[in-house]
């Protein structure tokens, strides 16, 4: 990607030569993550994925998180077969119906343990209709077989 002498400063400090081009080695040389590349330095999710396309390189850079997945959507992570986290941490992240079925969770729990999927259902909290009520009471169940 290419940089500003502002940006350049920015990530590589003023002391160093200036840069144009942002890679993907910088990236790993200087331990950004993809909270920090999005949130702090404001790159779109498109330039980060010109960047690096390989999702493979991206988890195993090792900075990512389950709360990173929705914003990386673009990848299609699948937070149990490619993060291995478990059903409790999926339930924890409190997404969305839609955006469980984007990352195929369903699939991939069936995957592991076919014996037990007959009618694999997996609840997702919803918020509440015009915002009353306590939002647990609402919930959809979300079958993908």
């Amino acid at each position: 990607m290419e940089l500003t002498a502002c940006e350049s400063i920015c990530f590589f400090g003023m002391w160093d030569q200036s840069r144009t081009m942002f890679a993907w080695d910088d990236v790993k040389s200087l331990c950004c993550s993809w909270k920090t590349l999005r949130n702090d330095f404001h790159f779109s999710r498109e330039n980060l994925q010109r960047m690096q396309p390989d999702k493979c390189e991206w988890i195993k850079r090792g900075a990512l998180t389950l709360h990173d997945l929705v914003d990386m959507s673009i990848f299609l992570i699948n937070p149990i077969s490619d993060l291995h986290a478990d059903l409790a941490e999926i339930w924890l992240m409190h997404w969305t119906a839609d955006e469980i079925k984007m990352m195929c969770i369903i699939r991939a729990v069936a995957a592991q343990r076919p014996q037990r999927c007959h009618h694999a259902a997996l609840f997702v909290r919803l918020p509440s209709p015009g915002g009353q009520g306590h939002p647990l009471v609402y919930l959809q169940r979300v079958i993908v077989f």
